[in-house]
């Protein structure tokens, strides 16, 4: 047997916003500096330890786990081959911060804490502005990714 259904709607017709990811990421630079330095207060509320780290070391540390991840967003090749680079800074950073009292756990803790700053501005925004499903997994695959590297 079959049913038929007709269904009424007597609202109007909206628009669906969508927006690329290539203008997601530009107006997420574009608050780099909003979002360095909400994550610069969450690392050291968080971790008091981070009180003895000179704050614009500080900021030039969160600053930089920012960049890496818009870097690998930006790029379509892996990771490891986007910050391979870079990866002598980041060994540098753990004695540096041992020498000024800070334990690997806790700088382990900071490197997330700047990245899900920007983990949850970019599913903000992706969700506002209607980024495909898709594209935000794989970009959360991505900065996933990111931390891994750190």
């Amino acid at each position: 047997m079959l049913f038929g259904c007709v269904i009424f709607y007597n609202g109007g017709m909206r628009e669906i916003p969508y927006i690329s990811l290539d203008v997601l990421l530009r107006t997420l630079v574009a608050e780099k500096e909003a979002l360095v330095v909400g994550a610069v207060r969450a690392v050291v509320d968080e971790l008091s330890e981070y009180r003895a780290v000179p704050r614009e070391e500080l900021v030039d540390s969160v600053a930089g786990v920012f960049d890496a991840a818009i870097m690998c967003l930006e790029s379509s090749a892996p990771v490891d081959e986007v910050l391979g680079g870079g990866r002598e800074g980041v060994y540098e950073v753990a004695p540096r911060r041992k020498v000024q009292g800070v334990s690997l756990a806790s700088v382990l803790r900071a490197h997330r804490l700047a990245l899900s700053a920007a983990q949850r501005r970019f599913m903000q925004m992706a969700e506002r502005s209607g980024l495909p499903f898709e594209k935000r997994l794989e970009v959360m695959g991505i900065m996933w990714e990111v931390g891994e590297w750190f």
